[in-house]
């Protein structure tokens, strides 16, 4: 059923089987004014609208192309692949576990909130949540600027990206996760800016396991974060463990040292590689947060006995090995 030189209007009870196809092409729309409640077959995109009219959708089947879909609520119990070209996702999406919902090669909007349980992949693209994005499953990024207003990580939510890979964050990220052995971010970027009242709020559940390195292994480390200049950063703990601390390679401030009085440490901290050229502006200095915490260069590792030294490397490579299956990456 198909959608041809503008707008096809269903009025009746519509039904999508697990042989049928519903598409819309570009400059064309596919109104279905009952609602379709479950799709079973397939929602296929050109470039035109699919619009449920306010109607809640349960996807069994499949949901591709690239257009406008247009839901009071998509659930997805099957299969979705955004490429092609722009997407716009209006209305709420909840994904649901061993569920995929992937946006390739070419960048999407959902102006909804968007809840995942399953996988939530972007590709090479652009993606952006304006509303509020909640994760319980994992969010992969290979490689892709991925667009936030507030990101709230549960606890069995997880992040994977890499280099290349930025995480936007214009609102707040809150993260009660407890997923550090399937989360991998060290490579990635974590960006703070664009905020409305000039703050942002990083609730995180990282470990403080002093300045050393090895607070980059399974403890939710970041390559890069950087607050815009013009923004403030309050830290806050995300799990009952006292004392947390946040793990990056290079800490970038848009207003350089006067910006560290906007970073609000609540007892926890920010470790930085102080060999990183990009942090020379700190001159390998600790400085005390407000409200308690430090930021403070990383100390060399003391070099350990050889057992824990093989130990600390195999499981390092194992992590690495999973990140890549996880991934597909090499």
């Amino acid at each position: 059923m198909e959608a041809i030189g503008g707008t096809l209007t269903l009025s009746g009870s519509v039904t999508a089987g697990s042989g049928g196809t519903l598409r819309a092409s570009s400059g064309d729309k596919l109104l279905v004014t009952s609602g379709l409640a479950t799709n079973a077959g397939v929602i296929s995109l050109t470039g035109g609208t699919f619009d449920n009219n306010g109607n809640a959708l349960t996807n069994s089947g499949q949901i591709s192309g690239h257009g406008i879909l247009a839901t009071g609520g998509l659930t997805n119990a099957g299969d979705i692949t955004f490429t092609g070209g722009f997407t716009t996702i209006n209305g709420d999406v909840t994904n649901n576990v061993g569920q995929q919902i992937e946006v390739s090669q070419d960048p999407a909007i959902f102006t909804g909130d968007v809840t995942n349980f399953g996988i939530f992949k972007s590709t090479n693209t652009t993606v952006t949540f304006a509303a509020t994005y909640t994760e319980n499953g994992t969010f992969f990024s290979d490689p892709s600027d991925n667009s936030f207003n507030d990101l709230i990580l549960g606890e069995s939510g997880a992040l994977m990206g890499g280099e290349g890979d930025r995480f936007l964050i214009t609102g707040d990220l809150l993260s009660t996760s407890v997923m550090s052995e399937s989360w991998e971010t060290r490579l990635a970027e974590l960006i703070f800016l664009g905020s409305v009242d000039g703050s942002h709020t990083l609730q995180y559940t990282g470990a403080d396991l002093g300045a050393s390195e090895r607070g980059f292994l399974d403890n939710y480390a970041w390559g890069v974060l950087e607050l815009a200049a013009g923004e403030g950063l309050e830290l806050v703990d995300g799990d009952t463990i006292a004392g947390g601390a946040l793990y990056v390679t290079d800490l970038l401030l848009g207003g350089g040292l006067d910006q560290i009085g906007s970073i609000t440490g609540n007892g926890l901290s920010i470790y930085y590689d102080a060999l990183s050229e990009a942090n020379a502006y700190l001159g390998s200095q600790t400085y005390s947060l407000t409200g308690g915490g430090v930021l403070a260069p990383l100390t060399s590792v003391p070099e350990p006995s050889t057992g824990l030294l093989l130990g600390f490397g195999l499981t390092l490579v194992a992590h690495v090995r999973r990140r890549g299956r996880q991934s597909g990456r090499t």
